[in-house]
Order: structure tokens, then C-alpha cells, then sequence
């Protein structure tokens, strides 16, 4: 077993107040606390779902092998709770591990934006394109200034985790290309995208 693998069973296992293992664990990449999942027991998986928290514990399955096994002794409202905290192709990734019954009760405990993002990822048969795309990017106008398109940029960042390339579309909303972060910073501020 690798040595990290050990170190956060450790640290999970420990008597240590819950805000000083949270603390422990900030210092381990998600992956690695992921890598842990198969080793906990029912227990173990209630400790760490109570001290990383929803959110965190999205971030963390996203990287999991294993979502179904820790999701068995979970609600489903928790389970819908985690799923919409997910980037929507990671959480058609996500309810792929339950059967249509499962996945629809779960859909129908999620917010309306976040159902809607992956359902519509879900209406796509796996070997379609639509299947494996995602809806976070960050988009801006081929009409936008470059100042106006890095405050965008700025605004939309904190939502989205592809902030390498920005696509751009027209006023009717029509794909019009990408743009590579770094040409964008390395623009005149009055130009314009379209330029």
C-alpha cells in the first residue's frame, strides 16, 4: 500500500477533533483521499462524509473507482445533494453506477439547473459525442472587447474549473471558435475578439 494511502487512514482513524483532521487532509490532493474509499468500512465512510462535507466530497468521488460502493448506505437526498455539487459529465458519471430507477429518484431530488445539465448529457446513447461533453467552460462574444472579455473571465471563473480556452460565440449564441487564455492576456485591451 502506498505511503500516503496509510498516512490519511491514519489520520481518518484518528481521535483527533474533526477540524484538525479536515485540516490534516487539505494537505492531501483529492486523489489520494479518493484512493482511500475502498479501505473504509461504513463507519469510516459516515466520518468522512461528516468531516469533508458535501462539496469536498464531490471533489474527492470525482477522482473515485468506487462511488457506488460508498454511496450504498447514503440517502438519496444526500446522494442528489453530492451528484449536483459535481461537474455534470462527472455526475452522469456518477449515476451511471445506479440502476434507471436509482438515477431517476436521485434526478428528481436535485436542483432544476443541475438536473437539467445532466439530463441533458443523459439524453445522449454513449457512443454519441454528446455523451462526453461539459458544460463547464467559460464563454464570452466575439464582439467583446478584451478588457470586457477578462472581466467576464474573471466573473465566470470562480464557477468553472476550463479557464484554458474560452469559447467564443455571436449574438445569436453560434460558436464562432476558441481562444487560449494566454492570448487572451497577452491582447491589447481595445481590441476586440473578433480581431
Amino acid at each position: 500500500m502506498e505511503n500516503y494511502i496509510e498516512e490519511i487512514l491514519s489520520i481518518l482513524r484518528s481521535n483527533k477533533p474533526k477540524k484538525e483532521i479536515k485540516e490534516l487532509l487539505s494537505n492531501y490532493h483529492k486523489s489520494y483521499i479518493a484512493e482511500i474509499l475502498p479501505f473504509l468500512d461504513d463507519a469510516e465512510k459516515n466520518k468522512l462524509f461528516y468531516i469533508l462535507g458535501k462539496e469536498e466530497l464531490s471533489e474527492v468521488l470525482t477522482y473515485s473507482e468506487e462511488i457506488d460502493e460508498f454511496f450504498e448506505n447514503v440517502s438519496a437526498e444526500n446522494v442528489a445533494d453530492i451528484v449536483e455539487l459535481m461537474d455534470a459529465d462527472d455526475a452522469v458519471d456518477a449515476l451511471s453506477e445506479f440502476n434507471e430507477e436509482e438515477r431517476e429518484h436521485i434526478l428528481s431530488l436535485m436542483e432544476e439547473e443541475a438536473r437539467e445539465d445532466v439530463s441533458l448529457i443523459l439524453s445522449y446513447e454513449e457512443d454519441e459525442l454528446g455523451s462526453i461533453m461539459t458544460n463547464n467552460y467559460i464563454c464570452i462574444f466575439n464582439t467583446d472587447t478584451i478588457k470586457k472579455a477578462m472581466r467576464k473571465l474573471i466573473n465566470q471563473a470562480q464557477e468553472k474549473d476550463n479557464i484554458s480556452t474560452l469559447i467564443i460565440i455571436d449574438e445569436d449564441e453560434h460558436f464562432k471558435g476558441v481562444i487560449d487564455l494566454k492570448d487572451l492576456i497577452c491582447a491589447h485591451k481595445d481590441d476586440t475578439l473578433s480581431d
